[in-house]
């Protein structure tokens, strides 16, 4: 199953690390995590993990645009040698799949088939690599807060992520304005260019009373952790899936962990916000 496959990705990576004392959260599990999850998805090699990685930094956290004109090149060349692969050999793989749809009678056009793969491939790399840097960073930082998930993950494991999610969501979204529009007494002018701070509803106050604190047994409300309605993440609940399992079979082996003495927290600029180094120790 793929609950099955993530557990055993997830307990191969923390194996490695657990009689290590300490480790960097986010090149040894935070990035390799989601990132080896998506190939075995995609139907991509393994041995791909590391380039895929660096290509997603450079691509979605650089600000230097050659740098990210770069990385695109090369994510380009890639996925368009890949779909070829699979039109030639079809597999089981999300790739596969995608490059020899039908619809209506008639295959997806290449431009179609691109602009899927290519979507899939930002949206899959990145936000579940931030949560889960987000959601490690407070759980070294309170013990209470981690003896309590530690306490609830067996019988409550759905409320445990989706409050976690609620708390700490990672991802913005950019838009376009189609039309002039003043909203609370700001004009803003047609083209406009604006971010939507997502997180933000998780927060409001008349939805979810508290907002700041963590309450696991909040009645279920909508949050906007993977937004909603038609531009709802088709992979929300794949990443539900590998935020549970990660923290099931981390807080297993590593219950006990802090901050490494002396960090300072930074944070990349971008759509999607995360702790971009998290030194642990244990």
């Amino acid at each position: 199953t793929l609950e099955g496959l993530i557990r055993q990705r997830a307990i191969d990576l923390i194996e490695e690390i657990k009689d290590k004392g300490g480790c960097e959260f986010t090149t040894e599990f935070g990035r390799p995590l989601p990132v080896s999850i998506f190939l075995d998805v995609m139907g991509l090699p393994q041995d791909m993990r590391d380039t895929f990685v660096e290509w997603a930094v450079d691509l979605l956290h650089s600000q230097d645009r050659a740098t990210m004109g770069a990385a695109m090149a090369k994510i380009t060349a890639y996925i368009k040698g890949a779909i070829e692969e699979k039109k030639a050999n079809p597999d089981n793989g999300v790739v596969s799949l995608i490059a020899n749809s039908v619809i209506d009678g008639k295959p997806l056009s290449d431009k179609e088939v691109f602009g899927f793969v290519v979507f899939l491939f930002i949206g899959g790399l990145d936000t579940v690599f931030a949560t889960l840097n987000n959601i490690w960073l407070h759980l070294a930082r309170d013990p209470q807060l981690r003896a309590e998930v530690i306490a609830r993950m067996e019988d409550d494991a759905d409320k445990v992520v989706e409050e976690l999610l609620r708390r700490w969501s990672v991802t913005f979204s950019g838009r376009v304005l189609a039309q002039d529009y003043v909203f609370k007494g700001v004009q803003m002018k047609k083209n406009d260019r604006i971010t939507c701070v997502l997180p933000a509803a998780n927060f409001d106050p008349e939805v979810f009373p508290n907002p700041k604190e963590v309450d696991f047994d909040r009645p279920r409300k909508t949050i906007l952790a993977f937004t909603v309605g038609v531009h709802s993440c088709m992979g929300g609940h794949l990443a539900r899936m590998e935020l549970k399992v990660a923290l099931q079979e981390w807080l297993k082996r590593i219950p006990e962990f802090s901050l490494k003495p002396g960090t300072h927290i930074e944070y990349r600029p971008g759509g999607v916000i995360g702790p971009e180094y998290l030194p642990l120790v244990w």
